[in-house]
């Protein structure tokens, strides 16, 4: 009996290629599930990059903020400590009634001036400016007459002017007034005195500006100093919010803080 084998099939092109095709498939799926997993970030569609992107940008932008506020609130506090450190002795309680309430309404004027000026800064949204305000106030003996400082003397002692300009207005309806004619005899004789030192502080002030300005020998800076002094609103405008800075710690140290002792 004869052995039957079964004739091997022909297999054409198309079935090997068939094959072929399956198998590639097959070991393209096994290469994907073996691969290691991709990072999070590459398998993001190309909007959800751009939301993360934007996201991790604010993030970076809210710590910036965040180090900038405290910055600039620990420059404030600086400034803030050397004015009220600077604070005349001369607010000390003392034995008579009527100085002490005279006093009493400095340190209040004192504080509220202070806390103006802190306000004023913050609102200039200008760290810049508040970084050369507390430089100025921390140089050593800024409220002496520094070669270096001529300038900012000048309008300091120019603010003070101003303020004891600005009490002897203020001063003078006083003595008619019924508070006035209210008070004691000796209250009275103490409040009269009130005025002519004004005077006399405002003559000081007066006589400091005009021997340091006229040994500035820069005719620029004199010529500037000049313009404040026959026109104050020039302090108002943006260009001059430093001047008008260095004019107000003036006002607050050499003016309501009596610094004319130091003179």
């Amino acid at each position: 009996m004869k052995n039957e084998t079964t004739p091997l099939k022909s297999v054409t092109p198309a079935v090997l290629e068939e094959k072929q095709n399956f198998g590639n498939e097959t070991n393209v799926e096994t290469k994907c599930l073996q691969s290691p997993s991709k990072k999070w970030y590459e398998q993001l569609t190309e909007s959800e990059q751009k939301k993360q992107k934007e996201n991790e940008t604010n993030i970076i932008k809210t710590k910036e903020k965040i180090t900038f506020v405290l910055e600039e609130k620990k420059m404030l506090e600086k400034i803030e400590k050397i004015l009220y450190q600077s604070g005349p002795s001369s607010f000390k309680k003392t034995s008579s009634q009527f100085n002490e309430i005279l006093a009493s309404t400095k340190r209040s004027e004192y504080k509220s001036l202070v806390s103006m000026f802190i306000k004023d800064l913050v609102n200039t949204n200008d760290p810049k400016m508040i970084s050369r305000i507390k430089t100025f106030l921390e140089t050593k003996d800024f409220l002496s007459a520094n070669t270096f400082l001529q300038y900012e003397f000048i309008l300091m002692h120019h603010g003070a002017m101003i303020y004891n300009q600005d009490v002897l207005i203020k001063l003078k309806p006083l003595f008619k007034s019924d508070y006035f004619l209210n008070l004691s005899a000796d209250e009275q004789n103490e409040f009269n005195k009130s005025y002519p030192t004004m005077e006399k502080l405002y003559s000081q002030h007066e006589k400091v500006v005009a021997d340091r300005l006229q040994a500035v020998g820069d005719e620029k800076m004199k010529s500037k100093i000049k313009r404040f002094q026959e026109q104050q609103c020039l302090y108002d405008l943006p260009e001059y919010k430093y001047e008008y800075f260095i004019r107000t710690i003036g006002i607050i140290l050499y003016g309501c803080g009596g610094h004319y002792k130091e003179l």
